[in-house]
């Protein structure tokens, strides 16, 4: 399994996503800091490449990297 996220196509961001036992709602929730908001499709959207977003990206990144965590990678 890849470890970076930029190294990793659509399907396996969401199959990573999955295995991580989290939503895209989820990660939109954790990304909805400051007053800002994020829908699921804003984050379906960066996973797509359709829209850049360095602060969904993030959270992104955060919900993978803990499963890696958890499995001892």
């Amino acid at each position: 399994m890849k470890t970076d996220y930029s190294d990793m196509t659509p399907i396996e961001i969401r199959v990573a996503i999955i295995r991580a036992s989290t939503t895209q709602a989820e990660i939109a929730r954790s990304a909805a800091k400051d007053g800002r908001t994020c829908s699921r499709m804003t984050v379906c959207r960066v996973i797509d490449g359709m829209i850049v977003s360095d602060r969904v990206r993030r959270a992104i990144a955060d919900a993978i990297r803990e499963n890696l965590k958890k499995a001892g990678m």
